[in-house]
Parts: structure tokens; C-alpha cells; sequence
């Protein structure tokens, strides 16, 4: 009887205990899930932000061509170069490969039939050869913010990158667009006859210098809070002067394109001033931003190890623990075994005695029989 309790009590005792591991292990799991969705969700933002910066290095030198092919078609020398026909293969090349998943095929195919585009408009009209270099670079524009949109750069939660990401794919080709535009309006408005066409490019002018200073204004802004907000040790050394370089490229150019008289020359040379000093920032900013995303994957690689060791750690104690218990509980259920009948007590008396030898020994029952016996004869 009092085996089947104890038997009873080691079952009871064994079944809560496997309700405490499991009672342990779901909230566990469940955990580990939400922490591993989470870092997968992640990686997979940053992943995407990584593609789009190698993206935005494809538009820079394609950003450079247009507007210098722009330029040259607004002085009658032609609305094509090598230069434009590499940066297009290159940009090309980079939407074939991540041109899906940032979602600017669509974008990418119409900036480059415009672009094809742009030797069929018509010679000797220079506001025809402006409004299509316009759009062009307005769709440019539209681009950079496709990419940032569709990848989630823009809304990146790192204070460093989000202003990175907002000087080198906004603030910088606002400026070089605005920039450009500017000094060829100042170069062709003096030859225009006087009339609407005039009106209208003057005015297209004063918006381009204004759109021009705004950009370096919020660029200078934004680069100034990356840094102050930026754990990267290099930042700081590589960008300010860098800034500097450019910043410089553009007063020179703003200064040409103010002139009573532009001349070809100096604007010439300002937007050479110019595009070293875009190459030198957007190759530092972007080099930068796809550091700090690298370390950012690499840190949430190393996290995504780190849950899957505890979790693994976790069920092979709770698996070790469960072996344990039920190794304990079938010890303990084995019975001991059972003496043969007829051995000694532990005090070395006997158990029981047979009956013939009982009724030999008391001499039909009697103990005391055969001494009475004897003492009487």
C-alpha cells in the first residue's frame, strides 16, 4: 500500500515538474521569436538602405554628365558625350541587379528614354534645349527620392545616417542641379531677344540661384549634425574638409553666374571647381553612410548568433533536466528485492518456524512436557 502512494507521489511530482520546464520554455520561445523577427526585420532594412546607397554611387557620376551635357546643348555643341553614355550603362547595370527590389524600374526606363531623348531636341532653339534638359534632371531628382523612398533610407533611426543619407541623395543634387542650372540660364539669357521667353528665363534664374543656396544651406546643416551625432571615428576628419572643398565650388560658381556680363570662362571653370569638389563630398558621404550600415549588419549578425546560442543553451538544459527527472523517478519505481522465505530477521532471529519441527520440539504442543514428565518418574 505504501508503495502505490509513494509510486502515486513520484508521478504527481514528476508531471508538475515537466509543467514547470514547459511552463518555462513557451515564454521562451516566444521571445527568442519576436527578438529573432525583429533582427531579421532588420537586417533586412539595412540591407535594403546598403543597396540603395550602392545605387545613389551609380547616379553621382551620372548626375555630373547630365548636367555637363546640359551646357555644352544649351552653347550648341551637341547633347551627348562618353561621359553620359558610361555614367547610363553604369546606372543601367545597377538597376538590373537591384533595380527590383528598390522599385525604379519604372523610374530608371523613363529618365533614360528622355535622356536618349535629348540629341533629338531641336538646334538652335534654346528654350526647347532647356526645357528638356529640365525634365531630365527633374526626373533625376525624382530618382534619388525613389531609391530612398522605396528602400527606407530616409527613414533610417540612426540620426548619423538619416542626415547622411539626407545630404548626399537630396541636398547634393539639388545643389548641383539648382547650381548648373543657373549658370547656363545666366549664359544664355544675355543672347535671348527680349519678350516672354526672356522673362520666363530670368525668372527660371533667380529660382535656380535661391534653389542653389538653399541646398548648400540644409547640405551644411545636415552633414554638421551627422557629425555631432556619428560614433564613427572618421566622419568628423573626412567630411568637414571635404564640405569645405565644395562649398568653395559653389560661391565660385553663384559669383561667375551673378556677373553683369557671365563669362564662359570663369563659368566654365567654377563648374569644374564644382564637380571635384561634388566627386570628393559624395565619394566621403557615401563611403561613410555604407560603413556605418555595414557595421550596423555586421552587429545585428553577430545578435542574431547570440539568440540563437541562448535558445539553444535554453532547451538543451530543459531536455538535460527532463532526462534527469525521469532517470530519478525509474530508479525509484524498481523495486527491492524480496527476501527468500525463511531467512533472519536483520537481529538474526528467524522469521517464522516450520510446523513439524514447532510440534517435535514442544512435544505435542507442550514445552514443558517432557520435563515434567521426567521429574514425576
Amino acid at each position: 500500500m505504501s508503495g502505490t502512494v509513494e509510486d502515486r507521489r513520484g508521478r504527481v511530482r514528476s508531471a508538475l515538474a515537466a509543467l514547470v520546464v514547459v511552463a518555462l520554455l513557451v515564454p521562451t520561445g516566444m521571445l527568442f521569436l519576436q527578438l529573432r523577427q525583429a533582427t531579421a526585420d532588420d537586417l533586412d532594412q539595412s540591407r535594403g538602405e546598403r543597396d540603395a546607397i550602392t545605387y545613389i554611387t551609380r547616379l553621382m557620376p551620372l548626375l555630373t554628365a547630365l548636367t555637363d551635357v546640359q551646357s555644352t546643348a544649351l552653347q550648341g555643341r551637341g547633347a551627348t558625350s562618353p561621359a553620359l553614355d558610361q555614367a547610363v550603362a553604369a546606372v543601367t547595370e545597377a538597376d538590373q541587379q537591384l533595380g527590383a527590389d528598390l522599385g525604379t524600374r519604372e523610374r530608371w526606363a523613363g529618365l533614360r528614354r528622355t535622356i536618349t531623348g535629348l540629341a533629338e531636341a531641336p538646334a538652335g532653339d534654346p528654350a526647347q534645349t532647356l526645357q528638356a534638359h529640365l525634365e531630365s534632371t527633374d526626373l533625376l531628382l525624382a530618382l534619388f527620392d525613389a531609391v530612398r523612398d522605396n528602400s527606407g533610407l530616409d527613414r533610417d533611426p540612426d540620426s548619423d545616417i538619416s542626415h547622411l543619407q539626407q545630404a548626399v541623395a537630396v541636398d547634393l543634387p539639388e545643389a548641383i542641379v539648382y547650381g548648373t542650372r543657373a549658370s547656363d540660364l545666366a549664359l544664355v539669357l544675355p543672347n535671348l531677344p527680349s519678350g516672354i521667353v526672356k522673362t520666363q528665363v530670368g525668372t527660371g534664374l533667380a529660382a535656380a540661384t535661391a534653389g542653389t543656396e538653399l541646398a548648400v544651406n540644409r547640405l551644411t546643416d545636415n552633414l554638421q549634425r551627422a557629425v555631432d551625432d556619428t560614433a564613427s571615428r572618421t566622419l568628423s576628419s573626412s567630411l568637414l574638409g571635404a564640405l569645405d572643398r565644395f562649398r568653395r565650388g559653389v560661391e565660385a560658381l553663384v559669383q561667375a553666374t551673378a556677373a553683369p556680363t557671365p563669362s564662359a570662362a570663369a563659368l566654365t571653370a567654377a563648374r569644374g571647381d564644382l564637380t571635384q569638389g561634388l566627386n570628393g563630398l559624395s565619394g566621403t558621404i557615401l563611403t561613410e553612410t555604407g560603413q556605418l550600415l555595414r557595421t550596423r549588419i555586421d552587429d545585428l549578425e553577430n545578435d542574431r548568433l547570440t539568440q540563437y546560442a541562448v535558445a539553444g543553451g535554453a532547451v538543451l538544459l530543459a531536455l538535460l533536466g527532463l532526462v534527469i527527472l525521469f532517470a530519478r523517478r525509474r530508479r525509484t519505481a524498481i523495486p527491492a528485492p524480496a527476501r527468500p522465505r525463511g531467512s533472519g530477521s536483520p537481529d538474526g532471529r528467524p522469521d517464522e518456524l516450520r510446523a513439524d519441527l514447532l510440534a517435535a520440539y514442544t512435544a505435542d504442543g507442550d514445552p514443558t512436557r517432557r520435563e515434567r514428565s521426567g521429574a514425576l518418574r
